[in-house]
């Protein structure tokens, strides 16, 4: 086999194992009240990995010098899937939660 289809066939099968991480459940936070653990100021990038694991998804905003780590988990009335947003500075140091609830049937 040619070094371009070994390669070709690595970076697949990179793909599906993120794929299937993610489908597996990376970001999803349970229970809900761990969110509560995480505090504003005081919890490190490093703390956040330890309680809630690792995040669905991180986004860069370098203008604002954070990152988000996107979470998600089971609201307990009505159990729909609501979002977690954790903000992140350039320190590695908590800056906001931010939780956003589902809305739609």
């Amino acid at each position: 086999m040619k070094s371009g289809n070994w390669r070709a066939l690595g970076v697949f099968a990179l793909g599906m194992l993120l794929t299937v991480r993610l489908a597996l459940g990376a970001g999803d936070i349970d229970p809900p009240e761990l969110v509560d653990k995480i505090q504003i100021g005081v919890t490190t990038s490093k703390q956040v990995t330890e309680i809630l694991g690792p995040p669905a998804g991180i986004s860069h905003f370098p203008r604002r010098g954070v990152e988000t780590w996107d979470y998600t988990t089971l609201e307990p009335f009505n159990k729909k899937k609501s979002g977690v947003s954790i903000e992140i500075d350039g320190s590695g140091i908590v800056r906001n939660v931010i939780k956003i609830p589902a809305y739609g049937p």
